[in-house]
């Protein structure tokens, strides 16, 4: 009986500890993501996590941005379309595969082709 008891009481606490926020409008917030970027951004919790649901709410992924700021990764419009330069796509056209990129923004270092058959690195943080 004493087992059962502490192993309700156990299992209470567990489900007590959440590392998200209470579901706003449908929307769970990442409390870890927010903790993070609020300290790095300098912005408040509350600026944080609204950026977070409006994300969200726009069908994006809440990422860590340049310098600690938040950003939202969304899918674009014309993902794996052929291309020839940037200005064929919602985002970018990456060099290695002539197709429009999946997603943005993009991050790290990436080929794309600002013109026709001229390749050129952007890298973002």
């Amino acid at each position: 009986m004493r087992v059962l008891i502490l192993s309700a009481l156990t299992l209470g606490l567990l489900m007590g500890c959440n590392s998200s926020s209470e579901p706003a409008n449908g929307i769970t917030v990442d409390q870890g993501y927010v903790d993070t970027v609020s300290r790095e951004s300098g912005l408040s919790r509350e600026e944080v996590e609204t950026a977070y649901r409006d994300c969200v709410k726009g069908g994006g992924k809440p990422i860590f941005g340049g310098f600690g700021q938040p950003a939202c990764e969304t899918p674009t419009l014309d993902a794996g379309k052929s291309c020839t330069q940037n200005s064929d796509c919602d985002s970018f056209c990456l060099a290695e595969t002539a197709t429009c990129a999946p997603k943005k923004p993009l991050s790290g270092c990436t080929s794309v082709l600002p013109s026709p058959g001229r390749p050129a690195t952007i890298c973002v943080d």
